[in-house]
């Protein structure tokens, strides 16, 4: 089986790569991170498109800070566009997106009749709240959420195939199903 993992950076998607690897299953990894910044172990399973990433990391660093979310929703806009033209459904079996890059290319996938699964991190973005308080943890800022992003990651959730989840995020279940019912009434959820 073949299988595409997109994420813009590397969180567990990573992990979850070395899994797929382990048992044997054809894994390619799309990042919006350069290679550098990926674990050296998966970069013969690595594609990247850095370019719009790193200036809109680069432009967060200058003062003064960005006061739009122009920057970010161009950042995800051209990784999914990227990431539509770099997986292909005809060879990918199943698609597992992660940070809203997922619809462009799962509709790709789900027009082949292909499986596309949406990783339940992407339900983080509903309870800007709950993530407020996880950057404030980690001594971060957290990032702005514009509409145009919000209404990408519901378009995701909505016509995915199945929603996964890590297991170190089990604990998020609850509230995140709570998220996803309320924003999307009639979908069904597959944790």
């Amino acid at each position: 089986m073949n299988i595409a993992i997109s994420a813009i950076g590397r969180y567990h998607m990573a992990d979850l790569a070395r899994q797929m690897l382990r048992l044997g299953q054809g894994v390619e990894v799309y990042t919006g991170n350069p290679k550098s910044h990926f674990d050296k172990d998966l970069h013969s399973h690595t594609h990247t498109f850095p370019y719009f990433h790193i200036l809109t990391l680069l432009r967060g660093r200058i003062p003064p800070a960005p006061r739009t979310t122009w920057w970010h929703d161009r950042d995800m806009d051209s990784l999914g566009r990227w990431l539509a033209r770099a997986v292909d459904p005809d060879t990918t079996d199943i698609l597992d997106g992660l940070e809203g890059l997922g619809p462009a290319c799962g509709r790709l996938m789900k027009a082949r009749g292909k499986a596309w699964i949406c990783n339940i991190a992407t339900c983080h973005i509903l309870d800007r709240v709950a993530l407020g308080e996880e950057y404030r943890h980690w001594g971060a800022k957290a990032p702005k959420w514009s509409e145009a992003n919000v209404n990408r990651v519901l378009a995701e959730i909505a016509e995915c195939r199945a929603i996964g989840c890590a297991s170190v995020l089990t604990a998020w279940i609850p509230q995140c199903i709570s998220l996803l019912v309320r924003a999307i009434p009639n979908s069904a959820y597959c944790l």
